[in-house]
């Protein structure tokens, strides 16, 4: 397989981050194609909290968001809200993916969290918040 340097993405409406969330929404639509209906939303801070949606025929909904940054404590920090927005606007909301363009670091011998445990963390939290409002969602990483 060959590497992708997501650094090097080509912009799509003058901005790589719109490329990658092209990318990103192109690639959801593949693995929703059984969906009844796949919405692409646009609109910085009015997309209910996800780049697209898959209308599923058991009536839920399944949301993307994508977010073009490499470093991870701001990834982090860039996620919480569209997830709490996500949650509150699609309440038939099972499984929510967000898709960010490098690969986190595992457990290794050195001091210190792994980005991947401090994003099972993240993910543990916020599914947590959810629970107390008497709802489950799955939340995944791309």
């Amino acid at each position: 397989m060959t590497d992708i340097d997501f650094k090097r993405i080509i912009a799509h409406e003058g901005a790589q981050t719109n490329g990658f969330e092209e990318l990103c929404c192109q690639l959801a639509r593949r693995e929703a194609s059984c969906a009844t209906k796949f919405e692409r939303i646009r609109g910085s801070g009015g997309d209910g909290g996800g780049e697209c949606l898959a209308h599923n025929r058991d009536g839920t909904v399944v949301g993307w968001q994508a977010k073009y940054v490499f470093d991870f404590d701001n990834l982090l920090k860039q996620i919480s809200k569209p997830c709490n927005t996500a949650v509150a606007v699609h309440k038939t909301l099972p499984e929510y993916v967000v898709c960010f363009p490098f690969d986190p670091t595992g457990k290794t011998g050195r001091k210190g969290t792994s980005q991947s445990a401090k994003f099972a963390n993240w993910v543990e939290k916020k599914s947590e918040e959810v629970k107390r409002q008497g709802r489950t969602v799955e939340i995944k990483s791309w």
